[in-house]
């Protein structure tokens, strides 16, 4: 099993978006030890991001690509044609959550 590939950024589907899915080849996806829903780690020069792993759809299947939509792409420092390192990433379940406001308007 390898714990990284690098595969070339490109488009999301407009049904994706904002989504933070990065849909992966299945092949890819099993050679990192991936399922569907896994939560992986897309690494590029400028930065990271977490994302959700979701297969590719088959007209885009045997191509060594990274399905990333603009918001992503953006948070993970990546442009299209780039390369970027996927990791799988253990993530635990969170216990407790805290909710802060980013703005308080007078009452």
């Amino acid at each position: 099993m390898t714990y990284e590939i690098k595969l070339k950024v490109v488009e999301a589907l407009p049904k994706d978006i904002g989504r933070a899915y990065a849909r992966l080849d299945p092949a890819d996806m099993s050679k990192l030890g991936l399922s569907v829903g896994d939560i992986s780690q897309l690494t590029s020069k400028k930065g990271f991001v977490i994302a959700k792993i979701m297969p590719t759809y088959p007209d885009m299947r045997n191509q060594g690509i990274a399905q990333l939509d603009g918001l992503t792409r953006r948070n993970a420092g990546l442009s299209l044609d780039e390369n970027a390192a996927i990791t799988y990433i253990v993530c635990k379940h969170a216990t407790h959550i805290t909710l802060i406001p980013t703005h308080i308007t007078p009452s």
